[in-house]
């Protein structure tokens, strides 16, 4: 009885770390789409910073209460803020140039695969997290 107990809790704390990073990734996906809706309507106006958006506020509380004890959480920091200045760099390239011109084109699609490779490292860095914490927690039942 006291086994299931454990593992039930285990469980529940498994899917509990999952849904914490599920809704940390799909904001920084809504961040990136809007930063492309910036790109694509020429606007310049540039999107919040790296400690201003909804990721970088999670990462500052609740990520920190959550996964703070994690080796890898302190990782986000360096690709989160990557994909903030070159999404935002993007965006003044295509509101301040013409971007009928190749090589603005160029730059745009620089800043954009920048963004996105950071992206990914950030993706993997939040499986990195889940792992670690899932293996604490096995560990702690």
């Amino acid at each position: 009885m006291v086994n299931e107990a454990h593992s039930t809790n285990s469980n529940a704390v498994n899917i509990a770390s999952e849904a914490f990073i599920s809704l940390a990734k799909l904001d920084h996906i809504a961040f990136k789409l809007n930063g492309y809706r910036e790109i694509f309507t020429k606007t310049g106006k540039r999107l919040a910073d790296h400690t201003s958006c909804r990721l970088g506020k999670w990462f500052a509380g609740a990520g920190k209460d959550r996964f703070g004890t994690s080796k890898s959480f302190l990782k986000i920091g360096e690709p989160h803020e990557r994909v903030h200045e070159n999404m935002n760099a993007a965006i003044d390239i295509a509101g301040a140039e013409d971007v009928s011109l190749n090589a603005v084109q160029h730059r745009i699609i620089e800043k954009c695969q920048t963004a996105e490779h950071a992206s990914l490292n950030l993706f993997d860095i939040f499986k990195e997290i889940l792992h670690e914490t899932q293996s604490s927690e096995t560990k702690d039942a």
